[in-house]
């Protein structure tokens, strides 16, 4: 082998090394930060974030005053003071996103590792297969994963910065039930 061909040989494999250390790398990043959860990056009102993926989302269960409105800024300091540098969890439910396409929500703090959520059609197929007859499962404990967890959307409740809201369509939502428990003890 010739001088010429060792070089380039030699090239080759520091070429495939270099490649091969940053998909290593961008893969160990990228698998970190998706067992990390994600955060919110703005706090644009009491029930709607931005989180770190990019997306806009909207608390679901709730209905926080809208930007402007009276109380608002108290809303909003407030799920900022709760989401604040920490990392987040986000669960689905069975409606993905709403009329302004932003992807609608639970939004859980404080999880001791990566929560195992029920599907988000949970409550869909809880439904069907009871044939539409009132249900009594909904779900009312943690997942595992976040026993000690807090459900940001029932904690704006508790604070009385937030009330329940569900926008009545066919069938319920994982935690309705369980908001609306709490918001009754308030009265």
């Amino acid at each position: 082998m010739d001088l010429m061909a060792v070089q380039q040989w030699r090239m080759n494999i520091f070429f495939f090394i270099l490649v091969f250390s940053f998909v290593a790398v961008w893969l160990i990043v990228n698998m970190l930060v998706v067992s990390a959860g994600l955060r919110v990056v703005r706090v644009i009102d009491g029930d709607t974030v931005v989180l770190s993926s990019g997306e806009k989302a909207r608390l679901l269960g709730i209905d926080a005053p809208d930007m402007g409105a009276e109380s608002s800024e108290k809303a909003a300091v407030a799920l900022e003071k709760i989401v604040n540098g920490n990392r987040v969890w986000v669960e689905g439910d069975r409606y993905g996103k709403d009329q302004f396409g932003r992807r609608l929500i639970w939004l859980w703090v404080g999880c001791e590792s990566k929560p195992e959520f029920k599907a988000a059609d949970y409550m869909d197929k809880l439904y069907k297969a009871n044939k539409g007859r009132q249900m009594e499962r909904w779900v009312e404990e943690n997942p595992p994963g976040c026993k000690r967890g807090i459900l940001i959307n029932e904690e704006l409740i508790k604070m009385d910065l937030a009330r329940v809201y569900f926008t009545e369509k066919e069938g319920e939502m994982k935690y309705g039930e369980r908001l609306r428990r709490i918001e009754m003890e308030k009265l």
